[in-house]
């Protein structure tokens, strides 16, 4: 679990499907204009499978009991010699009320720790475009401004093939 100076982050498993049902109820207050977005409730048993999924990786950061950032990331596996996994970072977002704060990148360190744990060293996103400066900030980079990628452990972004 990753530490922020009034944040926890922590990783969801299938028994914490009210803590995601719950981020579900406000989860349009973490989109990059809340304003244009609503509510997207998930029930309760849904929550679980979702979180019940060997592929989906899941943190949630709480500031005071409260969801104040997430990260949904996806474990990808690999049709090569040798097998092999790398993971797409599919969504990030920080509260409207939070950001600026440091979340987003407790939520990053976090996922990259735990996932060079699990012997995962590659990541990869889709960025946009309000979004780029901060992933250059946490190491990753691109060959196009918007598909980001980092070697984990390596502290530089990906040598794009």
């Amino acid at each position: 679990m990753g530490e922020g100076a009034d944040v926890s982050v922590q990783l969801l498993g299938a028994g914490d499907a009210q803590l995601l049902v719950r981020l579900s109820e406000v989860d349009h207050l973490f989109e990059h204009d809340p304003a244009d977005h609503r509510p997207s409730p998930v029930s309760t048993p849904d929550a679980a499978e979702f979180l019940a999924d060997p592929a989906v990786r899941f943190w949630l950061a709480t500031s005071a009991g409260e969801p104040v950032g997430m990260l949904h990331c996806v474990v990808i596996s690999l049709l090569e010699a040798g097998g092999g996994r790398e993971l797409l970072l599919y969504d990030l977002g920080t509260h409207v009320a939070h950001r600026r704060r440091g979340v987003a990148r407790a939520l990053v360190d976090t996922m990259e720790q735990h996932m060079m744990s699990e012997g995962i060293s590659e990541v990869w996103l889709g960025a946009a475009r309000t979004a780029v400066e901060f992933y250059r900030a946490c190491g990753y980079s691109s060959s196009d401004e918007l598909f980001m990628a980092k070697e984990l452990g390596s502290g530089a972004g990906q040598t794009f093939r």
